[in-house]
């Protein structure tokens, strides 16, 4: 209403300003008079406003006041036409060419002339007629256009605003209410609303929850979560459930009213996604709630698989206390028992520890299904099973030594030299499994000079072997079979050192025959390497015909090089494909060669860069020379021969002639 009343206080009320239409019937001014409940039609409401200047349609579009009210008039259309579906006036033409903003304008002030809805159904020409039609007779408005005026791809604006005038003065203020769209409707769309708002607010965030699947690895915080799950679909889902129904009823009720009253509404906040949204929260909600149950069956089967470790750990830590003072025992009183007794002694303290290991064994497996499960006491468990088995091994060890070792020594003097023969192989095998080969051609011919001489030694060992298997005639019955067992020990054992032996012989071998060859090219390619690095080419005396001798002589010796160069990297290749006991130091010597190589032709291109540059550098200087002594000599000759103090002119000439001689040299 402000922004018509300042229309107003510019010294033109609306009304004047759209006199130029024809006298209005006494029935369009019994109606005005029935709206006096509006402040701009009567004249006495306006302080200082005692006449009222009559002006021309076509002013509102020239002057600046009429400027305003022109776009008052604009306002108070679109403030009419408000909320009606497809009418949007922005301008006085193509706004109007459809007929709706007419009609709407009459529906909105007395929507028992017309039926908007039958409106939207007709043809554009037949609307804007049958608002012409209604105005003449309810309100004696003069029909100033035909439809076809209005209906036209450039309405005339100054016709469209003389005749939405004339609707100005007979509907200056549209009622409170809205015909399409009442009070209760709007407190209903805006009830509904803020309901779907928040219900797809809630979906939305749990929604996210719900696709969650970092699930923790403990039973207890499992429990807890599934707790919550519980939780959620006893005291959260029913309450929200409700709530959608009752949102969808409210949608049902004011559809049409929506549609009507043009509403706009967030496409999400409609009933079938939300219904959408809701099915795929009660989806993941099922799935992740299934997947909850699921990992806590799995997490309780595998606490169960925990207990029972730790029991067993327990009861097997336990018997080794046992078996080691068992063990004690036995070692106490073995020099006084027979040789036989003292073997089933340890038999049945055999069989035992064979037990405890199957036990461990398992044990062992059992943590590993921990493990590949991500339980998350399996570090702990697998500890606690690696202490119970390095205490199996310690008692293993003492049985070892304090009973079959002691046994074997104190009863005959064969089984103490078969013994002996068999630690001493023990003692080999571990050496040769942990020598080095060396990382140099020189290490490498210490260390293959060295197991010559201790194959040698290994070799010859057999005679002691088949010493002991002389021995074995000696014995019958159990101590033949005791000794059998030692001595098919003995056997395997020397076997696999004399193979491991021969082996390394093998490795050394070829690995110092590379190494020879490797040695040959890296100390070829770093004397090349040590040549080029140290040239000065900044040397004015450098002869550059012999370095370029030398560029092609380097490039043929690359050429025929590299066959053999590939020799060997092809040699080192095969050794490292045969898993060579010393292929990390192949490995290392080929890459070794392959940067050398490839750094030795990266000189090359520098030496070839360098004489290219250092010819025209040679060039540079040789010129340089040429143009000073010529300048020297010039300049002995201006100092000397035209110098002259007295001359004649003849000889003046002549000089003359000389001069412009040298100038021209010049």
């Amino acid at each position: 209403n402000g922004s018509y009343r300042v229309v107003e206080s510019k010294s033109s009320t609306m009304s004047s300003l759209m006199c130029c239409t024809s006298t209005r019937s006494q029935k369009a001014m019994t109606y005005k008079e029935s709206q006096k409940k509006f402040l701009w039609l009567d004249p006495n409401r306006w302080s200082g406003q005692k006449t009222v200047k009559k002006e021309k349609i076509s002013d509102i579009v020239v002057g600046q006041e009429d400027l305003t009210a022109k776009e008052a008039l604009l306002r108070w259309a679109q403030k009419t036409t408000h909320k009606y579906p497809g009418v949007e006036v922005r301008d006085f033409t193509q706004s109007w060419r459809d007929g709706l903003a007419l009609n709407a304008i009459i529906h909105r002030n007395r929507p028992d002339l017309l039926d908007w809805r039958q409106v939207e159904k007709r043809e554009v020409r037949e609307r804007i007629d049958l608002a012409f039609h209604v105005m003449d007779r309810e309100y004696g408005v003069t029909r100033l256009l035909d439809p076809e005026d209005v209906d036209t791809p450039e309405p005339d604006e100054k016709s469209i605003i003389t005749y939405v005038s004339q609707l100005y003065d007979v509907f200056p203020e549209p009622p409170p209410g809205h015909p399409l769209f009442d009070a209760e409707a709007a407190k209903k769309f805006d009830q509904f609303k803020e309901l779907a708002s928040s219900l797809h607010q809630w979906i939305r965030e749990h929604t996210t929850i719900m696709q969650d699947r970092n699930f923790p690895n403990t039973l207890i915080e499992m429990k807890r979560l599934s707790e919550e799950s519980n939780r959620f679909r006893v005291e959260d889902i029913p309450p929200r459930l409700h709530e959608k129904e009752k949102l969808f009823a409210v949608f049902r009720d004011i559809e049409r009213q929506m549609k009507d009253a043009n509403f706009e509404l967030d496409r999400d906040l409609y009933p079938d996604n939300i219904e959408r949204s809701w099915s795929q929260l009660m989806m993941l909600f099922q799935e992740r709630d299934t997947m909850i149950h699921e990992e806590i069956a799995r997490l309780e089967k595998l606490q169960r698989l925990a207990e029972k470790i730790h029991q067993e750990a327990k009861m097997t830590d336990s018997k080794l206390d046992d078996i080691e003072a068992w063990i004690e025992d036995e070692a106490k009183r073995i020099d006084h028992l027979h040789p036989k007794d003292a073997k089933n002694n340890c038999e049945q303290i055999e069989r035992e520890l064979a037990r405890t290991e199957e036990t461990i064994k398992s044990m062992f497996s059992d943590v590993q299904i921990l493990r590949d499960n991500r339980f998350s006491q399996s570090q702990d468990l697998h500890r606690r099973v690696q202490q119970v088995h390095e205490k199996w091994v310690n008692i293993r060890t003492l049985l070892q030594t304090k009973l079959i070792n002691i046994l074997s020594i104190h009863t005959n003097p064969d089984f103490k030299f078969l013994a002996e023969c068999t630690e001493w192989v023990a003692k080999k095998l571990t050496q040769l499994k942990e020598s080095e080969y060396g990382t140099d051609m020189q290490t490498v011919k210490v260390e293959y000079d060295r197991h010559q001489k201790e194959h040698k030694v290994i070799d010859q060992f057999q005679g002691n072997v088949e010493k002991c298997r002389e021995a074995e005639v000696k014995f019958h019955g159990e101590e033949l079979k005791i000794y059998g067992e030692r001595m098919t020990i003995l056997q395997k054992a020397y076997n696999e050192l004399l193979v491991l032996s021969n082996k390394r012989v093998s490795d050394l071998h070829s690995l110092y025959d590379f190494m020879q060859a490797a040695h040959a090219e890296l100390t070829w390619l770093n004397d090349r390497e040590d040549k080029e690095s140290g040239r000065d080419w900044s040397d004015k005396n450098l002869k550059l015909t012999e370095v370029e001798q030398y560029y092609e002589k380097l490039m043929s010796e690359l050429e025929k090089r590299e066959t053999q160069f590939s020799s060997v990297m092809d040699r080192g290749e095969s050794l490292i494909i045969g898993h060579h006991s010393a292929s990390q130091v192949i490995e290392a010597h080929m890459l070794a060669m392959q940067n050398k190589w490839a750094w030795l032709l990266q000189l090359t291109l520098c030496l070839e860069t360098h004489l290219k540059h250092t010819g025209t550098s040679h060039r540079f200087f040789h010129e340089c020379s040429v143009a000073e002594e010529f300048m020297t000599q010039k300049e002995e000759i201006l100092n000397n021969h035209f110098a002259q103090a007295d001359f004649k002119l003849e000889d003046g000439e002549n000089l003359l002639k000389e001069m412009q001689q040298l100038r021209e040299e010049l």
